[in-house]
């Protein structure tokens, strides 16, 4: 099980754990219906702590809390942001955002039938099209 590859002072021993407990949570899930439904929830988990391992914040939390955002932050925002990040920000709404979202549904989509989970797949699509 794979932890975050560096410790930073702003992510806890706790959020470690937190990782490293999905990890094992995903291992033990391995050819169960819900092996996938872990994995994804692994990997947004590490997302989550690179974005505070690098900046030590989360940076599309920065206009909400009245903080000046760095050029790095404002660059990560604008390019490489992932979906959850931008609902956090004036972007939010925005035709760009929406596109953004709906590849970032496809790709989910397509991984899932990749997976051959096809209940999960279902539920999936009624959230998205509920979304819409």
């Amino acid at each position: 099980m794979a932890q975050p590859s560096c410790r930073s002072p702003y992510v806890s021993d706790r959020v470690h754990l937190a990782i490293n407990l999905i990890g094992a949570l995903a291992e033990a899930a391995r050819g169960t219906p819900f092996e996938y439904r872990a994995l994804l929830n692994k990997y947004g988990a590490e997302r989550h702590v690179r974005v505070i391992q690098r900046f030590g914040r989360y940076p599309s939390r920065n206009a909400a809390l009245g903080r000046a955002s760095t050029s790095d932050e404002l660059e990560h925002l604008a390019r490489h942001a992932d979906v959850w990040e931008r609902q956090q920000t004036p972007a939010m709404g925005t035709l760009g955002h929406r596109i953004r979202a709906a590849g970032f549904f496809i790709r989910t989509a397509i991984w899932l039938v990749g997976c051959r989970d096809g209940a999960v797949l279902g539920r999936f699509l009624r959230h998205c099209i509920r979304a819409l």
